[in-house]
C-alpha cells in the first residue's frame, strides 16, 4: 500500500527585491498523496546525537503489517521568523532551468518541509484507504506542528494520509529562488520530489511551468515573470501544453 506523491505546478508567482537588492522569485507549492497507502516518515536519533534525525519510511501492507524503507532522508530542527520545528530536508526541490538542456540556473532556498494533512485533495471523491478526516499526520490541536519548539526531541512522525495534501505559500521561509543574476529569457520553474521514498508511481514526481522573464527596467530592477504554459506531470512543457 504505497503512497503516490503528486506535486502541483507552481502557482501565484511573485517577485520581490529586498533591502540588499537581492531579487527573489516566489510561488505557492502543493503536493498530494494520491496513492494506495500513507506516506509515513519516522525520525529518530540518540539523545546525545546532533540536531539531525535519520528519516525512515514506514510502508503499510493490506494485512496490517509494515516494513521499513530505511534512511530515505533526514530531519533537521529549523528556526526562522515563521517557525521553530523539525523539517524533512530535501523532500521536494525547486529549480529554475533552461529549456534548451534543462540545466538548473538557480536552485531553491528551501529549508525543508513539515509534512502534514493540510487539506483534502478532492472532497467530492474518496480514494480507497482515505481517512474520513485529516489529522493522522500533524494537524493541530491534537498534534504539534512537527515538534514545535522541541529541538531536543529524539523521535518524530510526519507524513501524508491517502487523499490529503500539504501546501506552502509564497515567501514562507525558503519558498523562493534567487533570480538576481538570471538574464531575460524562457525558463522552466520545476517542483520535483527529491527524497528516496518508495511510491506506487514515479512518473508524476515533477511538475513545472514555462515562464518568460523580462527586464524592461534594466538588469538591476526586478524583472517581470509571465507564465507561458503549465505542465502538471512533467519537468518540461511547451506553449502548446496549457
Amino acid at each position: 500500500m504505497l503512497p503516490d506523491i503528486d506535486p502541483a505546478a507552481p502557482r501565484g508567482l511573485q517577485i520581490r527585491q529586498d533591502e540588499s537588492r537581492t531579487i527573489q522569485l516566489s510561488f505557492d507549492a502543493a503536493f498530494d498523496n494520491v496513492g494506495g497507502g500513507p506516506l509515513r516518515i519516522e525520525g529518530h536519533k540518540s539523545e546525545n546525537a546532533s540536531d539531525r534525525m535519520v528519516a525512515d519510511q514506514v510502508i503499510s501492507y493490506s494485512d496490517g503489517s509494515t516494513r521499513l524503507n530505511q534512511e530515505v532522508g533526514e530531519l533537521q530542527f529549523a528556526e526562522s521568523e515563521d517557525h521553530r520545528h523539525w523539517h524533512f530536508f530535501q523532500f521536494m526541490r525547486y529549480e529554475l532551468a533552461r529549456p534548451a538542456d534543462e540545466e538548473a540556473v538557480a536552485p531553491d532556498q528551501k529549508t525543508g518541509f513539515c509534512l502534514g494533512d493540510r487539506y483534502n485533495t478532492d472532497p467530492s471523491d474518496t480514494l480507497p484507504g482515505e481517512p474520513p478526516m485529516p489529522g493522522a499526520f500533524d494537524v493541530p490541536p491534537s498534534n504539534d506542528w512537527c515538534a514545535q519548539n522541541e529541538p531536543d526531541r529524539t523521535t518524530l512522525t510526519m507524513g501524508l494520509s491517502v487523499g490529503y495534501g500539504d501546501n506552502y505559500k509564497t515567501f514562507l521561509d525558503g519558498q523562493s529562488i534567487d533570480i538576481t543574476d538570471v538574464p531575460e529569457g524562457h525558463y522552466y520553474l520545476v517542483h520535483r520530489l527529491n527524497a528516496s521514498v518508495s511510491e506506487s508511481d514515479y512518473s508524476n514526481n515533477a511538475a513545472s511551468v514555462l515562464l518568460e522573464l523580462q527586464r524592461p527596467n534594466g538588469s538591476d530592477a526586478p524583472p517581470i515573470a509571465r507564465v507561458l504554459a503549465v505542465c502538471e506531470d512533467s519537468a518540461s512543457c511547451s506553449p502548446t501544453q496549457q
